[in-house]
């Protein structure tokens, strides 16, 4: 966002193409600057994905009154179907157990995975075995035997609520570091949500 606003100070460069990256995530105002530099007769492309991330607003009035919503949104939605509206499927960067939520959530199943080697496991956990079908879904040319990389762990105990609104669970705590601890790998990082 920030660098589409900077785009507005650009007086005095002639562009020949203007790229617009994460273009849903601009509000329809900021999405404004690059429309007037169309009218100028720059060609410009939008690019991103309204399924993510939403236009970035803060004030919830706004949001409520319909900037919430960005114009690439409102365009996908008043447009789909339509040849200038392209779905890039196949994505380079999750195992296939891992892109299977967005793909069924966000997309109705039409993620596909292009890695050309899947990634191993991360030893100090006994990943559960995927079943034959899902090792010949994610591999459908060399199914392998894999194992899931999406697991629920389950934590008794109850979530504690804090004088200033926030919320933990002592158990929760108390396995997420184990399992963070008996992970084996050299340099791993890891993200707890």
């Amino acid at each position: 966002r920030a660098t589409l606003l900077k785009a507005a100070d650009m007086a005095g460069v002639r562009l020949r193409f203007l790229l617009a990256d994460e273009a849903a995530q601009a509000t329809e105002p900021a999405i404004m600057v690059y429309l007037a530099l169309a009218l100028l007769g720059v060609p410009v492309m939008l690019a991103g994905d309204e399924r993510q991330l939403p236009a970035t607003v803060k004030d919830k009035s706004v949001e409520f009154e319909g900037l919430g919503t960005s114009l690439m949104g409102r365009w996908t939605l008043t447009h789909e179907g339509l040849p200038h509206i392209v779905l890039l499927p196949t994505q380079y960067r999750l195992h296939p157990d891992v892109m299977r939520f967005p793909s069924d959530t966000y997309y109705g199943g039409a993620l596909v995975c292009g890695l050309s080697r899947l990634p191993g496991v991360v030893g100090g956990f006994d990943w559960p075995a995927a079943s034959r079908d899902e090792c010949s879904e994610w591999r459908p040319d060399d199914p392998q035997e894999d194992a899931r990389r999406v697991v629920f762990v389950h934590c008794r105990g109850y979530e504690t609520q804090e004088d200033r609104g926030g919320a933990f669970n002592d158990h929760q705590i108390a396995a997420t570091v184990h399992l963070a601890r008996s992970l084996r790998a050299r340099e791993l990082q890891v993200l707890v949500l």
